[in-house]
């Protein structure tokens, strides 16, 4: 997955559950406009259904159409791996 399909996915999952609870039943007060018959617990389990399907399906899509980013290129720049990491302090050369 790339990064940009992982951030877009993570957006549209919430955003639908968001919109399942606005079309709910009486779950954000009176925001929400009783399009469909849901309250409570069960509003709750379909908002989070529908994150996971949106999340899921934007984030293969993406995927699918975004370049990832090329091995030989760090993760983050100017982070890179520290050959030493293993050691214990102390053969560092610190004190």
């Amino acid at each position: 997955m790339t990064a940009t399909a992982g951030w877009t996915g993570l957006v549209s999952g919430t955003l639908a559950a968001v919109v399942v609870a606005v079309l709910g039943t009486d779950v954000l007060g009176p925001l929400s406009l009783g399009v469909i018959d849901l309250k409570g617990q069960g509003a709750s389990f379909v908002a989070a259904g529908a994150a996971f399907v949106v999340d899921i399906a934007v984030s293969v899509a993406v995927t699918l159409v975004t370049q990832p980013r090329p091995e030989s290129e760090p993760a983050r720049a100017g982070l890179q791996p520290d050959p030493q990491a293993g050691l214990p302090r102390r053969d560092r050369g610190r004190a």
